[in-house]
């Protein structure tokens, strides 16, 4: 199944690199991108450096860092996260493309929008339910329930969820883009308000008053005093 033709307008542009192909292969994956163009979700172009993603061989695919977003192209997968058999199949190809293009313009606009919360070890929470229009799949709704009412990180919900990471992070996308969600960080160095400090000072006048109490000079004497009384009376 194939992708509707969307405009260049509409997407966003991206980029992916080459690495371990030989020229035949880099030329024909070229070729292919330029066969898609106008049906993939994302305008991509070729950049040698900095790319968004890297279209790497499988052997070259080994030495890939964890974090970066690679499409290994080989002739028998071997569970690689992202993987596009040789020879080319237009539709295949497009799909796997659209579903990195996903993963990274989400991260981008994550990114753009909320730092703190764009670390897959940063921690985060649902601030209150999401709407309707935002709780669309069973996934979405598995991923709220676990926002709510704790910190979690998107490595976190990935993991406990078992919703793909493209999912997550489009979904955080959506929350943090209808203030949705609160930032560990945020929630740390948020500005304590003067109704806060007020509150603040009376629990610490009230506490000191307390301890005071506790330690009048002489208390603890009368009491043992009028204990020994009371002793000395039932004897």
């Amino acid at each position: 199944m194939t992708t509707p033709i969307v405009t260049g307008n509409d997407r966003q542009a991206l980029t992916f690199s080459l690495n371990g192909l030989s020229a035949r292969d880099e030329t024909l994956f070229k070729s292919f991108v330029r066969l898609l163009a106008h049906r993939t979700l994302q305008q991509w172009s070729f950049a040698p450096q900095d790319a968004d993603i890297c279209v790497a061989a499988q052997d070259a695919a080994h030495n890939m860092p964890a974090d970066r977003k690679t499409l290994v192209v080989g002739g028998v997968h071997q569970g690689e996260t992202h993987f596009v058999h040789m020879p080319f199949h237009a539709d295949a190809l497009e799909q796997v493309l659209n579903q990195l293009g996903t993963c990274v313009a989400a991260e981008k606009h994550l990114r753009v929008s909320s730092p703190a919360v764009h670390a897959q070890a940063a921690q985060f929470r649902l601030l209150r339910w999401p709407p309707a229009n935002l709780l669309t799949s069973s996934d979405h709704m598995r991923l709220a329930a676990l926002m709510t009412g704790k910190w979690t990180t998107l490595a976190d919900l990935h993991q406990r969820s078992g919703v793909p990471m493209q999912v997550c992070l489009q979904f955080v996308a959506d929350l943090q883009h209808a203030a949705l969600l609160a930032a560990a960080t945020q929630a740390a160095h948020a500005p304590i308000s003067s109704d806060a400090h007020a509150a603040h000072d009376t629990v610490v006048k009230d506490t000191h008053c307390v301890q005071s109490a506790h330690i009048e000079p002489g208390l603890i004497s009368r009491i043992r005093s009028r204990l020994g009384l009371f002793s000395a009376g039932r004897t």
